[in-house]
C-alpha cells in the first residue's frame, strides 16, 4: 500500500478537487465578466461576496453532518433507509437555505442608501440561490458516495456554462447601471437552478421516476432530523468560526471604500480558487488514514499522512511561485495595494495547505476538538493582536490582509504541531501493541 500512496491520494483527491473547483470557478467567471463589461460594479461584488460566502460556507459546513448518514444509506441500500435519511437531509437543506434568505432580508431592510444598499440587494439576490444549491448538495453527496464524482463534476460544469451565458446576457441588459452586480446574482440563481435540474434528471435516469420521488421527497423523520440538527449545529458553528474572518475582511473593505472592495474581490477569488487543491488532498487523507487506522495499520497511516502533507506542500509551492511570478512581472515596483495584498495571499499558501490536510488527518483520528481550538486561538487570539499592531502602524486596509495572512500562517503552524502530536501518539500506540 505504501508504494501506491501518492496514486491513491490523487485518485481520491482529484475528483473532490474538481467538484470543489467548479464552485470556485463561479467567482472567477463573475469577476471576469464584471471586469470586462461593468467594472463599476466590481466594488459591489467585493463588498458583498465576503458576507454572502460567510453565510454559504457556514450552512455548507452544517451540511457536513449528513455525509456519514448518506454514506450509511448507500451502504445499506435499503429503500426505507434511503427514504428516511435522504428525505430528512433535503428537508434540512431547504430550512437552512430559507434561514439564509430571511437573514439577508433583515440585512436588506437595515442597510439603506449608498453603496451599502447595493451590496444588501446583491446579497439578498444571491441568497435566493442557496435553497437550490443546498438541495443540489444532497443529490451530489449521494452520487459521490456511490463513486460518481466525475459525473457530478460534469453537471457542475454544465451549470457553470449556463451561468457564464446568463452573465453575458444579463450584463448587456444592465450594462450602463451600477446595479450590474445584480445580473451576477441572477445568473447565480440560474446556475444553481440549472445544476439542480440537471442532477435531478441524472437521478431520474439512474433510479427511475418512482424511486427518485419516493427517496428524495423532502420529508422530515423526527429522530433522524433531531440527530442531523444536533450535528449540524456543531459543524455549522465550526464553519462560522472558520469563515468569520472572511466576513470581517468584507466589512473592513466596505469601511475603507470602493477601491478596497475591488481589491478584496480579487484576493478572495484567488484564495478560493487555490483552496480546493488542498481540501481535496485533505479529504483523501481522511479516507486513507482512517482506513489504515481501522485496519490497525498504524505505520501505514503515518506514512499516508506524511505523504499527504508533502503532496499538499508541493501544490502550495507551485501556487506561491505562480502568484509571485504574476505580481513581479505585472508590477515593476511593488507599490500598489493590490500587489501587496496578493503577496499576502502568496505568503500563506503553504500554511493553508498544512491546515487543510492536517485537519483531514485529525478528522480520521477523532482529534477534532484540538483543531477547532487551534483555529480559535490563531484567528481570535493572535489575530486581534496583529490587527492592533497593523492599525498602530497605519496600514489601513492592507492591515486586514496582513492580519489574515499571519493568522492563517499561525493556524498552519498549530496544525503541524497537532500533526506531530498525533504522529507520536500513534507511534507510542504501535510500540505498545508490538511490545504486548
Amino acid at each position: 500500500m505504501t508504494k501506491t500512496t501518492y496514486a491513491d491520494l490523487l485518485q481520491i483527491s482529484v475528483p473532490v478537487t474538481l467538484v470543489q473547483f467548479t464552485a470556485s470557478l463561479l467567482l472567477v467567471t463573475d469577476t471576469f465578466m464584471i471586469k470586462t463589461f461593468a467594472p463599476e460594479a466590481l466594488a459591489t461584488l467585493g463588498g458583498g461576496n465576503g458576507i454572502f460566502l460567510f453565510a454559504q460556507f457556514s450552512v455548507v459546513a452544517a451540511m457536513f453532518s449528513i455525509d456519514g448518514y448518506i454514506a450509511f444509506a448507500v451502504v445499506r441500500d435499503d429503500p426505507e433507509t434511503h427514504r428516511e435519511i435522504l428525505g430528512t437531509s433535503m428537508f434540512l437543506a431547504i430550512i437552512l437555505g430559507l434561514l439564509c434568505v430571511f437573514a439577508a432580508a433583515i440585512l436588506f431592510l437595515g442597510w439603506q442608501g449608498g453603496d451599502k444598499r447595493q451590496i444588501a440587494i446583491y446579497i439578498l439576490m444571491m441568497s435566493l440561490s442557496l435553497p437550490f444549491f443546498l438541495v443540489f448538495l444532497v443529490f451530489q453527496k449521494f452520487w459521490i458516495s456511490r463513486g460518481e464524482s466525475i459525473q457530478m463534476f460534469q453537471i457542475n460544469l454544465f451549470g457553470l456554462a449556463l451561468n457564464a451565458l446568463a452573465d453575458v446576457v444579463l450584463l448587456h441588459l444592465l450594462l450602463t447601471e451600477p446595479d450590474s452586480a445584480l445580473s451576477i446574482a441572477l445568473a447565480t440563481v440560474v446556475l444553481r437552478m440549472s445544476a439542480l435540474t440537471a442532477v435531478l434528471w441524472y437521478t431520474l435516469a439512474r433510479l427511475g421516476k418512482a424511486d427518485t420521488f419516493r427517496i428524495f421527497l423532502p420529508t422530515p423523520h423526527g429522530r433522524t432530523l433531531r440527530k442531523l440538527s444536533s450535528l449540524s449545529l456543531s459543524t455549522g458553528l465550526n464553519g462560522v468560526l472558520d469563515s468569520a474572518t472572511m466576513l470581517l475582511l468584507s466589512l473592513g473593505a466596505i469601511h475603507y471604500g470602493t477601491y478596497a472592495m475591488e481589491i478584496s474581490q480579487y484576493a478572495i477569488t484567488l484564495s478560493l480558487v487555490l483552496f480546493p487543491l488542498y481540501i481535496g488532498i485533505g479529504n483523501a487523507a481522511t479516507i486513507l488514514v482512517g482506513g489504515a487506522l481501522g485496519q490497525g495499520q498504524l505505520s501505514v497511516a503515518r506514512i499516508i499522512a506524511w505523504r499527504a502533507l508533502k503532496l499538499a506542500s508541493l501544490f502550495a509551492a507551485v501556487a506561491t511561485a505562480l502568484i509571485l511570478g504574476t505580481v513581479l512581472t505585472r508590477y515593476a515596483r511593488i507599490e500598489t495595494e493590490l500587489a501587496l495584498v496578493l503577496l499576502c495571499v502568496a505568503a500563506y499558501q503553504w500554511a493553508d495547505a498544512i491546515q487543510a490536510v492536517g485537519a483531514g488527518i485529525l478528522r480520521a483520528s477523532n482529534f477534532g476538538t484540538p483543531q477547532v481550538l487551534a483555529n480559535a486561538l490563531a484567528f481570535y487570539g493572535v489575530g486581534p493582536l496583529i490587527l492592533v499592531i497593523c492599525l498602530l502602524l497605519n496600514f489601513e486596509f492592507l492591515g486586514l490582509w496582513v492580519t489574515f495572512s499571519l493568522a492563517i500562517i499561525t493556524t498552519g503552524f498549530f496544525h503541524y504541531l497537532l500533526y506531530l502530536k498525533w504522529s507520536w501518539h500513534w507511534i507510542e500506540s504501535d510500540a505498545g501493541s508490538q511490545h504486548s
